[in-house]
C-alpha cells in the first residue's frame, strides 16, 4: 500500500507511457464550503479516465467533458473557476455557495515530478512551485508548517508527509492504523524492540525501528506535528513510551485500553512523577467513541479523532490569515 500522492505520481508515469499528453488539475483557491482543500489533485487521460479528486464529483465530470470535446484553452497552463455565481454553484453542485479555482497543466513527461517522487520515497516534504504565467516548475525545501497555497504567481503544492505518526507495538491494530494513515500521507514509524514480532506487513512508506520506545520518541522532530500512539497493551512498553511522550509538546499522545486500564495507567504515571498537567494530555481510551471492536474499526476511530483535532488546528491557523484572491 502506498500514499495517495505516490499512487497519483506513479499513475501519471504509467499513463504518459501510453499517452502523448495528460492533464494535471490542482485546486489553487477555495472560498466557502468547498469539498476539497487547496493542493488536491486529479489526473485526466485523453479517453476520459481519471484518478484523484478536486470536488464532490460534478466538476470532475465537467472537466472531463471539456477535455474530450476540445473545449479547453490551448495553453500549457490555464485557470478555470467554478461557483462564481449562484447559477454556477447550482449547476456544478458546490455546497453552501462554495467557490473553486483550479489550475490545469498539460503534461507530456514526468520530468517536473522527479523531485516530488524522490521526496515521497525519502519521506521528506518538498514544495513544487508552478509559475502559472510561464509554466515553469521549481522546487524548494518545505517547512512542515507550510501549507499548499497560491500567491498570485506561484502555485505551491506540498508533496510528502508533514505529520509524523509513531506507533508503539507491531501488532494487528498497528497494522491497520499504519495502512490507513499511509493513505492519509503520514510519515509512519513503527517501534517494537521485542523479539519474535511479525513485521511482514510493514510496507513501503513505513519505517520500523527496534529502539526502545523512549529513545524513538525523543528523536521525533518537529514535535508539534508528531503523534505517538501506545498500542501494545503491555504496561512496560506503553508506560515507557508515555513517560517520554507526555513530557514533550507533541500534537497528540494516545494509548489503547479501557477506562479501567486508563485509570490504572494514570495512577502509575503519577507515581512515576509525571505532573497532573502532563498526564492530562493523554488521550485514553484513544479514539472516538464509535463502539469499535475490531482492530480495523478501532484504527478508524483513532485516525478520526486525530483528523478532527488536526483540522480544528488548521482551520484556526487559516482563519488568522487574510485570503489572497488571484488576478492570474
Amino acid at each position: 500500500m502506498n500514499s495517495s500522492e505516490t499512487i497519483l505520481l506513479r499513475t501519471a508515469s504509467d499513463w504518459l507511457k501510453q499517452e502523448n499528453e495528460i492533464l494535471l488539475v490542482t485546486v489553487a483557491n477555495t472560498w466557502g464550503s468547498s469539498p476539497r482543500p487547496v493542493g488536491s489533485m486529479m489526473l485526466i487521460k485523453q479517453d476520459g479516465e481519471f484518478i484523484g479528486s478536486v470536488s464532490g464529483g460534478c466538476i470532475e465530470e465537467n472537466l472531463i467533458n471539456k477535455y474530450l470535446t476540445g473545449n479547453l484553452p490551448d495553453k500549457n497552463v490555464f485557470k478555470l473557476s467554478y461557483g462564481i455565481d449562484q447559477l454556477d454553484t447550482q449547476k456544478y453542485g458546490l455546497p453552501c455557495g462554495g467557490k473553486l479555482e483550479l489550475f490545469i497543466e498539460k503534461l507530456n513527461s514526468t520530468e517536473s515530478f522527479k523531485l516530488a517522487s524522490r521526496a515521497l520515497q525519502a519521506n521528506k516534504p518538498i514544495v513544487r512551485r508552478l509559475n502559472v504565467k510561464t509554466g515553469t516548475v521549481s522546487y524548494r525545501d518545505c517547512d512542515r508548517n507550510q501549507q499548499s497555497h497560491f500567491d498570485g504567481t506561484y502555485l505551491h503544492k506540498i508533496f510528502g508527509p508533514q505529520w509524523q505518526l509513531l506507533l508503539i507495538g507491531a501488532n494487528e491494530l498497528s497494522k491497520f492504523v499504519a495502512e490507513f494513515a499511509l493513505l492519509l500521507n503520514y510519515q509512519i514509524i513503527i517501534c517494537d524492540p521485542r523479539e519474535h514480532i511479525n513485521t511482514s506487513w510493514i510496507s513501503e512508506g513505513m519505517t520500523f525501528t527496534t529502539n526502545m520506545p523512549d529513545e524513538a520518541i525523543a528523536k521525533l522532530s518537529p514535535v508539534e506535528q508528531s503523534i505517538v500512539l501506545a498500542l501494545t497493551h503491555d504496561p512496560k512498553m506503553d508506560d515507557m513510551a508515555l513517560m517520554q511522550a507526555l513530557t514533550m509538546e507533541l500534537f497528540y499522545v494516545g494509548a489503547i485500553g479501557s477506562l479501567k486500564t486508563q485509570a490504572a495507567r494514570r495512577n502509575r504515571l503519577q507515581q512515576l512523577n509525571l505532573s497532573t498537567i502532563q498526564i492530562s494530555k493523554l488521550h485514553g481510551p484513544v479514539g472516538l467513541a464509535i463502539g469499535s471492536k475490531t482492530p480495523a474499526e478501532i484504527a478508524i476511530s483513532i485516525l478520526a479523532e486525530i483528523t478532527s483535532d488536526r483540522h480544528y488546528l488548521e482551520t484556526s491557523i487559516k482563519n488568522e490569515q487574510i485570503p489572497q484572491i488571484s488576478q492570474a
